[in-house]
């Protein structure tokens, strides 16, 4: 024990027990309420040494003073005691223990932000596949294709609507449906092909001296026509339903009409553009009549014949190029060879008179224009158009003849049964035969 806390014992008289070790309590307690014993720690001991004591709440003992022991905080609550040498050893450890610490997790720091950065540049790094552009792009490619196909079913509507608007424009303009045609053949059941021939034979002969390139007035042409059946069968052998094929001359003429009033009047311009002082309505022509061709294919739709009878009598009036009889040199009639060469450019003027004389559907005559974008527009072809388009469909069959040196029957044949010019509604038969 030390002197100093020995003669503090001494000078006080308070019996104590004192162990290095352990706590030791004073003897005196100081006022309590309860009548029991209350000391107040205000220490501990540390190791073998003791730097801790219990100082006594009674104010009137001595204070406990001693110069070799460590500083004391007094307080009324239990309280640690550190010297200084403990307090420097253990921030020492304290900071000792931090340091290995920080030091142990600075490597797994380092290593753990290098690994995320290796693997941000892996992503960065990796290409994209084809399957990977498509799986991110599903919904938009979906939606485009939905758009598309919304669009293109617009347009082909709007199409079909411009299609179908012209088809009845054609049918509303024209003179004869094909059921009018079958009532006036039927109608002229003993107009054969043989009868037909005959008065092309008359009209072509020396009784008339007509050709083919001539403008007939359509009455003198029919009078004529009714005098040869009337000679050849007697005075009720006629055309019966003629009023249809007069329907179908009123609407050649009107149509012939309006394209030369339209003519007269570019004429009138050019005239006024050019400054010609001569009479504008000297230089349109006044002609009546129609071209005797025309007037036979007209006559043409009241023959009760096979469809192949009907093609040959067509390509009679092309070949002859002037008439189907003409004199030999004893003065008689001879045929003339009625299969001469007959060029693209008859069989253009054929197909014109087909379509004037409505003997072409309107489906055929359907063609479309240059203008398809936004919608596809169609027109009336001309001629030409169908001509040339049939010859494109019927490329095979016309492929074993020479179509530039001449047309053939057959190539005709092939031609009007082309679904660009379809006469008679021909295309629509499935049989291969011509006859």
């Amino acid at each position: 024990m030390r002197p100093c806390i020995r003669q503090f014992l001494h000078k006080t008289g308070t019996k104590s027990y004192w162990n290095s070790n352990a706590i030791v309590p004073t003897t005196t307690p100081h006022s309590s309420t309860s009548g029991k014993k209350v000391f107040t720690t205000i220490g501990r001991t540390v190791g073998k040494t003791t730097n801790a004591f219990f100082y006594n709440n009674n104010k009137n003992k001595p204070t406990l003073s001693c110069r070799h022991t460590p500083q004391v905080v007094v307080s009324s609550q239990p309280m640690v005691i550190r010297n200084q040498r403990h307090s420097i050893t253990s921030t020492a450890r304290a900071g000792t223990a931090a340091a290995a610490a920080s030091t142990t997790s600075a490597p797994a720091t380092d290593s753990s932000t290098t690994a995320n950065s290796n693997k941000n540049d892996q992503k960065h790094n990796k290409k994209k596949t084809p399957g990977d552009i498509f799986l991110d792009n599903l919904g938009t490619l979906f939606l485009s294709a939905i758009g598309l196909l919304i669009l293109a079913l617009v347009r082909s509507s709007k199409g079909t609507t411009n299609k179908n608007n012209l088809r009845s424009l054609i049918e509303t303009c024209a003179a004869l449906d094909p059921f009018e045609i079958d009532d006036l053949r039927t109608a002229n059941d003993e107009f054969t092909v043989q009868v037909f021939r005959d008065i092309c034979g008359q009209l072509l002969g020396k009784k008339y001296g007509w050709r083919l390139e001539d403008e007939i007035d359509y009455k003198l042409f029919v009078s004529a026509v009714m005098q040869e059946m009337k000679g050849m069968k007697g005075e009720q052998f006629t055309i019966q339903l003629g009023h249809l094929m007069d329907r179908v001359i009123v609407s050649i003429v009107e149509e012939q009409q309006q394209g030369r009033e339209q003519q007269g009047r570019e004429q009138v311009q050019e005239d006024l553009y050019t400054e010609k002082n001569d009479d504008p309505d000297t230089s349109v022509t006044s002609s009546q009549g129609l071209e005797l061709r025309l007037l036979l294919v007209v006559l043409s739709l009241a023959l009760n014949s096979t469809v192949r009878e009907r093609v040959e009598v067509l390509y009679d009036i092309l070949g002859t190029h002037g008439s189907f009889y003409d004199d030999d040199d004893d003065g008689n009639d001879a045929v003339v060879d009625e299969h001469s060469n007959v060029q693209e450019k008859d069989v253009i003027k054929m197909v014109g008179y087909l379509q004037k004389t409505c003997q072409l559907p309107p489906d055929a005559q359907i063609v479309e224009s240059k203008t398809k974008f936004p919608v596809q527009e169609y027109l009336v072809g001309s001629p030409r158009e169908l001509v040339i388009l049939g010859k494109e469909s019927k490329k095979e069959e016309l492929m074993s003849s020479n179509t530039d040196r001449g047309w053939s029957c057959d190539d005709v044949h092939h031609l009007l049964r082309s679904r660009n010019v379809c006469a008679w509604g021909e295309c629509y038969v499935k049989t291969k035969s011509l006859m």
